[in-house]
């Protein structure tokens, strides 16, 4: 029997940094907080495919990373959200966590997806925080982004036919 294995570690996006902004007009005394939140970082997703065989594609690009989150911009303006990543694996491909070395999923039937890595979370900007009249003089912290861990994935691709409905079997390892 023909087995498949690649190794790959996965990065999920990590969040925008806030803007730390303050209106400044002509007539507005104390103008106010106008920075925009940071955007969310792109999720990795794996999904099963009828269009690929094997995990080649794998073997020799191992690192993949989704795109991070757009900072905030002045004006309110939040950033931009990061780009998912989708990962095709073939049917019959079972997903181990590296380090424990659980089975985390089987793609045992065509377009199957899950999410593997979760994108970072947006950062806190200054017109989230307390009005301008309210506020403190002395100067606040603000919320760092969330970072999102790398994680790595052992992919062991164990062909079963598209046409059967049973399961795979589990690893001999």
């Amino acid at each position: 029997m023909f087995i498949d294995e690649a190794k790959i570690r996965v990065k999920a996006g990590d969040g925008g940094n806030g803007c730390m902004a303050f209106r400044r007009e002509k007539f507005v005394p104390r103008g106010g907080p106008s920075g925009g939140d940071g955007g969310h970082g792109g999720d990795v997703l794996i999904s099963s495919s009828l269009s690929h065989n094997t995990l080649v594609h794998f073997r020799f690009n191992p690192e993949h990373k989704a795109e991070r989150g757009g900072h905030g911009l002045g004006s309110n303006m939040s950033g931009a959200a990061g780009e998912h990543l989708t990962l095709k694996v073939p049917v019959g491909t079972l997903l181990y966590d590296d380090a424990t070395g659980e089975l985390v999923h089987d793609f045992n039937r065509p377009n199957q997806t899950i999410v593997v890595a979760r994108g970072g979370a947006v950062a806190a900007a200054t017109s989230t925080s307390q009005p301008a009249l309210t506020r403190p003089r002395a100067s606040t912290s603000w919320a760092a982004p969330e970072r999102s861990a790398a994680t790595a994935w052992n992919c062991a691709c164990w062909p079963t036919p598209a046409w059967s409905a049973t399961p795979t079997s589990a690893s001999p390892r």
